[in-house]
């Protein structure tokens, strides 16, 4: 008679490397293909992060830095589980030591944040005094929730991605040097650098022109529920001096397209462009960046198309240039 499946699996295949029981919510770690179960893989991490501000792989032998956004519960890996051990499986979740430990740090953080939250600075972090002051986060710098200051004086525990002081220790905080980071739908983050995806019009106004660069400063309420962002451009059009408020596609992220071309970038084709056997674009006609294709490709909008449509045009880098100045 043939072993059930189960029985023909070696002991620890599906042992968490943490606790060394049947690992719960299995969580794939990128750096080295290791397994635990998640709510011990983010206990490891916090406590770490708390210890010395760079928390590191558990497995013994990699110790690749983490990053604090975890990976997801693998799907396929949790169904294996539940179909081979079903009563093992059962039996870890009434047990919940592990997230009853998580749950418990939760509570105590002030100001209902939540273990691993994204968050950011309301405002430049400093440390010394006098002449001897020096900002160590700046305003809108990125960070994580790792738990409740030890002090008990009703700060929070926060990991910055970036410290300007090159440290890596984490920082407590008061409530009001904290905002929450901008929901991941938004596309953008607090303090990050955009650039105006479109002309932007303020009823028959032109406010900000096409590809006008600006920060992120933080979010808005619209009409109904629409969400909208407040971002302070570079310039104005209609020259005043105040923040914007977009849609979240109204802005991108500013960054180097393929070729290392911008958006709104003047071009012009830098040989005939064809499409099948019809020339589209002469070479030497202008058009502008509208978008990115992908990591080869631009879209252009150009002046004009020989075979007279409004289309953009996908381009390689080598099939434009930029216009001189």
């Amino acid at each position: 008679m043939v072993p059930p499946l189960a029985d023909q699996l070696p002991d620890d295949l599906f042992e968490c490397g943490l606790c060394s029981e049947l690992v719960l919510e299995p969580t794939v770690v990128p750096c080295c293909g290791n397994t635990f179960c998640q709510a011990c893989l983010k206990k490891w991490v916090l406590r770490k992060c708390r210890e010395s501000g760079v928390p590191r792989c558990p497995h013994a032998g990699c110790e690749a830095r983490m990053p604090l956004r975890l990976p997801g519960v693998s799907r396929m890996l949790a169904a294996a589980v539940e179909a081979l051990f079903p009563e093992e499986l059962e039996r870890r979740r009434l047990d919940g030591a592990a997230d009853q430990d998580l749950e418990e740090e939760q509570q105590a953080i002030p100001g209902n944040f939540a273990l691993l939250d994204e968050v950011a600075a309301s405002r430049d972090l400093t440390t010394g005094v006098g002449n001897e002051r020096k900002v160590v986060v700046p305003m809108s710098g990125a960070g994580f929730v790792v738990g409740r200051s030890e002090q008990e004086d009703g700060r929070v525990t926060v990991k910055f991605e970036d410290r300007m002081d090159g440290a890596e220790g984490c920082l407590n905080v008061t409530l009001g040097e904290l905002v929450r980071q901008l929901p991941a739908r938004f596309g953008v983050r607090l303090g990050q650098r955009v650039v105006a995806a479109r002309d932007l019009m303020f009823g028959p106004t032109l406010g900000v022109r096409f590809g006008v660069h600006g920060t992120v400063l933080g979010s808005s309420q619209g009409l109904g529920s629409e969400d909208r962002i407040n971002i302070q451009f570079d310039s104005r059009a209609d020259g005043q001096s105040g923040d914007v408020s977009c849609l979240p596609e109204e802005v991108a992220p500013a960054c180097k397209l393929a070729g290392g071309f911008e958006l709104a970038d003047s071009v012009v084709a830098a040989r005939d462009l064809f499409s099948a056997d019809h020339r589209i674009v002469l070479c030497g006609t202008r058009g502008r960046i509208m978008r990115s294709m992908n990591d080869l490709r631009v879209s252009v909008q150009f002046e004009r198309r020989e075979d007279n449509l409004e289309h953009m045009v996908n381009v390689t880098p080598c099939e434009i240039m930029r216009c001189p100045p």
